[in-house]
């Protein structure tokens, strides 16, 4: 009796121990989340040539790490936004259009409901997860059946009366008119976005609790119109600001969809292009200086050693490049494609600017969860970038990225896949695109067309057949792809592997 009295006090004692480490683990020495999700922001305005000013960007990525070649992996914001929240590709979670679109809705088939998001492995483990914004990741359900606990749908902001004259639009006959650009007038107290007051009031509100949270905010800037307050645009100098060097791009090499989609913009002139940059440049600015204020907030409240900073975007934008505005199925290039990645806070090694390592949202879920000690993600296809952010990687070990565009719209597919300065488009519906990105920034000569190129491109194709077949991209391998033989090499034997 006596025996069995002292096993079972051991044992509870034991668990009480165990429970106390956990207990401690969860609520004591865990970081503070803070992800920054924005919309259509490409990496361009991050680039050292850029003339878009971030200060409170650029102050953070010299405390922690700024990624010059993360990718989205779909240039459509609901698509992207599923993969940032499941780590996974749109062929794998299913979304591969805007969810909330009239056009598309009949066609896009709903959220993989067997996947687990990682903001799912964060309250499991003891964290406050909150989500303000921006959603479009699912059009039946909101952030809480996945793991939020709290959710507060986007705030708009609602710029005021535009300054006459500042406005640069889209008239094509029989079209209503669209507006690209223009300056908000501005009265009275200085301008700030709704989704970052309400961050700051819920900073102030987690202060003092031990409970670690997970905060995302997200929000619908800078898309397209891009309306900045007039205080940000008369930061710049219109007739001053760069304009694309591919601008005036002849789009040799091109699909044929892409040049149609270029003869929509073809009227704009170099005026209206300037505007149209510098306004979007100027909302850049303005976002920055936003995120400026969580930073002060963060660090008013003594949270902000504590709390690991991220800052994305769903996908970007064309930014002029090839002459284009968006980020279609027409759009495959960098400016669309490539979006700003930066981190900071405890575990992340402060080291800059990372022109080398290519990661994409796939791998920001597997990220977060090894961050935070939380359980792994079951189906994530990425990998945690820890080893990246705590600068104990070797180049060699993060130099591929793949992304997939199934265009509900239009119905126009592409693959895209990265590896070191190679880039291969495979566009079966149009042509295939190779580029060395490293000595072609702006990807003005297609080598696949180049006969001194084949082996690479034989290479880069055997490549994406590899991934393909290794995340099992169903949408490519059952649509009759090697029946056709539209790719320059087939998959076997890697099929076999």
């Amino acid at each position: 009796m006596r025996l069995a009295r002292n096993v079972a006090l051991g044992f509870a004692v034991l668990l009480a121990v165990q429970f106390e480490v956990l207990s401690s683990e969860i609520t004591g020495e865990r970081p503070n989340v803070l992800l920054i999700i924005t919309d259509s922001m490409t990496n361009r305005v991050m680039a050292p040539e850029t003339q878009c000013m971030t200060p409170h960007l650029d102050k953070l990525a010299t405390e922690g790490v700024r990624l010059h070649r993360y990718y989205t992996t779909n240039p459509a914001c609901s698509p992207a936004r599923a993969s940032i929240m499941t780590g996974t590709y749109p062929s794998k979670h299913h979304i591969n259009g805007f969810v909330h679109a009239p056009m598309v809705l009949w066609r896009t088939p709903p959220l993989n409901s067997e996947l687990v998001f990682w903001s799912q492995r964060l309250s499991e483990a003891g964290y406050t997860t909150t989500y303000f914004g921006k959603w479009h990741v699912e059009k039946t359900k909101n952030p809480k059946a996945y793991g939020f606990q709290e959710y507060q749908e986007e705030d708009r902001r609602r710029p005021k009366a535009r300054i006459p004259g500042s406005e640069v639009t889209l008239n094509k006959p029989g079209y209503p008119p669209r507006v690209l650009a223009g300056v908000e007038e501005e009265q009275g107290e200085p301008p700030t976005h709704p989704t970052f007051d309400n961050t700051i009031e819920f900073i102030r509100s987690r202060a003092q609790k031990d409970q670690p949270f997970c905060y995302v905010c997200t929000f619908a800037e800078p898309h397209l119109p891009a309306i900045p307050p007039k205080r940000f645009h008369d930061m710049y100098d219109v007739n001053q600001v760069p304009l694309s060097p591919t601008l005036h791009s002849r789009l040799e090499g091109k699909s044929d969809y892409t040049r149609r989609l270029h003869s929509v913009f073809e009227f704009l002139s170099e005026d209206d292009w300037r505007q149209i940059t510098t306004c979007y440049n100027a909302m850049v600015t303005f976002l920055d200086g936003e995120i400026g204020r969580v930073i002060a907030a963060l660090k008013e409240h003594g949270i902000y050693d504590n709390t690991i900073i991220i800052v994305t975007s769903d996908h970007g934008t064309m930014h002029g490049g090839h002459g284009l505005i968006g980020h279609l199925g027409a759009t495959p290039y960098e400016e669309a494609y490539n979006v700003p990645f930066i981190a900071r806070g405890p575990g992340i090694k402060k080291r800059g600017e990372d022109h080398t390592s290519v990661a994409s949202h796939v791998d920001l879920g597997a990220t977060l969860v090894d961050l935070c000690g939380a359980k792994g993600l079951p189906d994530t296809q990425g990998r945690s970038m820890r080893p990246i952010l705590e600068g104990r990687t070797k180049t060699e070990d993060w130099q591929d990225a793949y992304a997939e565009h199934d265009s509900v719209v239009y119905l126009y597919t592409q693959r895209i896949l990265w590896h070191g300065p190679w880039k291969y488009i495979y566009a079966p519906g149009g042509i295939d695109e190779l580029y060395n990105i490293e000595a072609d920034a702006h990807e003005e000569r297609n080598l696949a067309v180049d006969p001194e190129y084949r082996s690479m491109l034989e290479d880069m194709t055997r490549r994406m057949w590899k991934k393909m077949f290794a995340i099992d991209d169903k949408i490519m391998l059952l649509r009759g792809n090697e029946l056709l033989q539209l790719m320059p090499v087939g998959p076997r034997p890697i099929e076999k592997e």
